[in-house]
C-alpha cells in the first residue's frame, strides 16, 4: 500500500492534480466565506455592489483566462525546453502588453463616466480598470507557473491571494470601515499575487534569457485554429451567462434588490461548486481515447445523478429557506427566502448545462457553441420582459432548460445514429 501511495505521489500528473484539487477546495471555501461575511457586513445594497464589481472584472478578464490555456499548453508541451520557451513567451507577452496598453490608454478618459454606465459607486468605478489591468498581468504569470509545473508554489500563492481577499471581508465584519476595506484588500491581494508569481517565474527561468527565440507565429497559429475558436466561444458563453444577469440587475434595479438577487445567485451556484471536482475531471475523462466506449453511458448516468442532487437541493431549499438565509446571510436578506426553490432549480440546470457542454467541448464538437449562439436571445429578452426580479429568475431558468433541451436533442440524435449503424 505504501508503495502504491509513493508511486502515485511521485507521478507528476497525479501530484499536480492532488495539489490543484486540494488548493481549489480551500480557495472555494474562502471565497464562500468572503461572500457570506461581505453580505452580513454590508447588507443587500453593499453586497450587490461587491458582486457587480467582481462580475465586471470576471467578464473583462475572459480573454486573459482563455489566453492562459494556451500558455499552459504551450509551455507544458515544450518538454525539457519549457523554461527557455517560457522566457521567450514572456518577452512576446511584454511586447504585446505594451502595445495593448498604449492602444487602449485613450479610453482612460471615460473612467469618470463608468458610474453612470454601470451604476457602480464612484470608488468601484475608479478601481475597476486598475483591477482589470492587474488581472491581465496576473493571468500570464499564474498560467506560466502552472505550465512550468510549479503546482505547489502556484497554489500556495493562489491560496494566499484568496486569504487576503477574505481578510478584507473579515475586517468589515468586525466593523472596520465598509466596502472601501474590501476593495482595498482586493488590490492588496492582486498585487500580492502578481509580485510573488513574477518572482517565482523569474527564479525558475533566470538562466534562460540568453536563449530566447521568436515564437510569435506558433502562438498565432493556435489562436486561429478551429479547436481554439470553439473553446473560446464556448467558455465565453458559459462565463457570460454566469455573470451577465448580475450586471443587468445592478444596472436597472435598486441597490437592495441587486444584493437580494446576488445572494439568490450564490445559493444557486452552491450546487455547481459542490460537484465542481466531478465536472473538472469529466473534461479529462471525456477527452481520453481509452474511455471512449464508456463516455456516453457515463454522461447519461451523471445527468441522472445530478437530477437527484437537484431534487434533494429543492427539498432542502424550500423546507429550510429561513434557516439557511439566517445562517449564511442574516435577517436583512429575508426577501430571498421566497426565491430559494427557484435557486435550486437554476443551480441544477446550470450545473447540468456546464457538464454537457464539457462533453461536447472535449469532442471539439460544434454543439459546444449552442450556448454562446443562444446568448444574444437571452440578453435581448432581458430588456423586453418586465423589470421584476422574479421575471428575471424565471427567464434565466427557462433559458437554461432550453439550452439543455437542445444539448440533449443533439446528443441523443447523434447517439442513436451511432447505435443503429
Amino acid at each position: 500500500m505504501k508503495t502504491v501511495i509513493k508511486n502515485v505521489w511521485s507521478n507528476e500528473f497525479y501530484q499536480g492534480g492532488i495539489v490543484l484539487i486540494s488548493g481549489s477546495v480551500i480557495i472555494n471555501i474562502l471565497n464562500y466565506l468572503f461572500n457570506f461575511l461581505a453580505a452580513r457586513s454590508l447588507g443587500p445594497s453593499g453586497y450587490g455592489e461587491v458582486t457587480a464589481l467582481l462580475s465586471y472584472i470576471a467578464i473583462t478578464s475572459l480573454p486573459f483566462a482563455i489566453l492562459s490555456t494556451i500558455i499552459i499548453q504551450k509551455i507544458s508541451a515544450a518538454g525539457v525546453n519549457r523554461t527557455t520557451y517560457a522566457a521567450s513567451l514572456e518577452q512576446l507577452f511584454i511586447e504585446k502588453a505594451k502595445k495593448l496598453l498604449l492602444l487602449f490608454s485613450p479610453l482612460l478618459i471615460f473612467i469618470p463616466f463608468l458610474t453612470q454606465l454601470t451604476n457602480l459607486s464612484s470608488i468601484s468605478s475608479y478601481c475597476l480598470v486598475p483591477l482589470i489591468i492587474l488581472s491581465f498581468l496576473i493571468s500570464f504569470y499564474n498560467a506560466a507557473n502552472q505550465g512550468l509545473r510549479l503546482f505547489f508554489l502556484a497554489m500556495i500563492i493562489a491560496t494566499g491571494t484568496t486569504a487576503l481577499k477574505f481578510l478584507g471581508a473579515l475586517l468589515t465584519y468586525f466593523h472596520i470601515d465598509g466596502i472601501t476595506t474590501i476593495i482595498f484588500f482586493l488590490f492588496i491581494s492582486a498585487l500580492f499575487s502578481l509580485v510573488l508569481s513574477y518572482l517565482l517565474f523569474h527564479k525558475k527561468t533566470k538562466q534562460n534569457y540568453t536563449k530566447i527565440r521568436k515564437i510569435e507565429k506558433t502562438v498565432f497559429s493556435i489562436l486561429l485554429s478551429k479547436q481554439f475558436l470553439i473553446f473560446t466561444l464556448s467558455v465565453t458563453g458559459i462565463s457570460l451567462f454566469g455573470t451577465i444577469d448580475i450586471i443587468f440587475i445592478k444596472k436597472f434595479f435598486s441597490p437592495e434588490m441587486a444584493g437580494i438577487y446576488s445572494s439568490w445567485s450564490l445559493f444557486s451556484k452552491i450546487i455547481f461548486y459542490a460537484v465542481n471536482p466531478l465536472i473538472s475531471l469529466s473534461f479529462i475523462f471525456f477527452s481520453s481515447t481509452e474511455t471512449k466506449n464508456q463516455q456516453k453511458r457515463t454522461l447519461i448516468v451523471s445527468l441522472i445523478f445530478l437530477l437527484f442532487i437537484g431534487l434533494a437541493s429543492y427539498f432542502v431549499y424550500t423546507n429550510f429557506a429561513h434557516m439557511l438565509v439566517a445562517i449564511f446571510f442574516g435577517d436583512r436578506f429575508n426577501p430571498v427566502t421566497q426565491y430559494l426553490g427557484k435557486a435550486s432549480i437554476f443551480g441544477s440546470l446550470y450545473t447540468a448545462m456546464i457538464f454537457i457542454n464539457n462533453y461536447f467541448l472535449s469532442k471539439k464538437n460544434l454543439a459546444a457553441l449552442i450556448l454562446p449562439l443562444g446568448l444574444p436571445i437571452y440578453v435581448a429578452t432581458l430588456f423586453m420582459i418586465p423589470k421584476e426580479i422574479d421575471q428575471i429568475m424565471q427567464l434565466t431558468i427557462m433559458f437554461s432548460f432550453f439550452i439543455i433541451f437542445l444539448y440533449l436533442l443533439y446528443f441523443f440524435q447523434h447517439y442513436l445514429k451511432i447505435k443503429t449503424k
